[in-house]
């Protein structure tokens, strides 16, 4: 299946409660991430074009996550907008789309949270504007993973025409 792959360097963070974007030095190599609190929804924003061949159907995202507990519960949470030719660039992002994902059992194991939405409203060669969320304050599910959950990336996976 064909994926788009967004790393936290190329995310945009807003001027009110943005995730904590930082590149720190691991044991064999350095790598982006972008720390997000466990009492206030932090967030991040991408915008990229969508792959042309899309085939407008359904899209999984997956949030690879990081984190220094052992045990709890992280709530991912996206949203999404699809632009075209001559509409309004800046309008409200579609509703939630959300995934809970429990902690690992051993310290900064890599977590791998999954959500498939079966119609985001994207469209092929459309400008995508994509919002990803820690859900800290529980409204769309309990997040109960103590600290900062580090996100590593977001992958969306998608079918294609023909």
């Amino acid at each position: 299946m064909p994926t788009i792959t967004l790393d936290p360097k190329s995310g945009i963070l807003p001027s009110a409660n943005p995730a904590t974007y930082s590149d720190p030095d691991g044991t064999n190599f350095t790598y982006p991430q972008l720390a997000f609190d466990d009492t206030t929804d932090e967030s991040v924003y991408w915008v990229f074009q969508m792959d042309e061949f899309y085939d407008g159907g359904s899209i999984t995202f997956h949030f690879w996550w990081k984190g220094a507990a052992t045990s709890g519960d992280v709530v991912w949470q996206a949203n999404v907008l699809s632009r075209v030719d001559d509409q309004v660039f800046d309008s409200a992002l579609g509703a939630d789309i959300y995934v809970k994902d429990t902690a690992k059992g051993t310290t900064e194991d890599i977590a791998k949270a999954s959500v498939t939405k079966s119609s985001p409203g994207l469209t092929a060669s459309s400008l995508v504007i994509l919002k990803v969320s820690r859900d800290a304050d529980n409204t769309n599910d309990t997040d109960n993973f103590s600290g900062d959950a580090k996100l590593i990336n977001v992958t969306l996976e998608f079918d294609v025409q023909g």
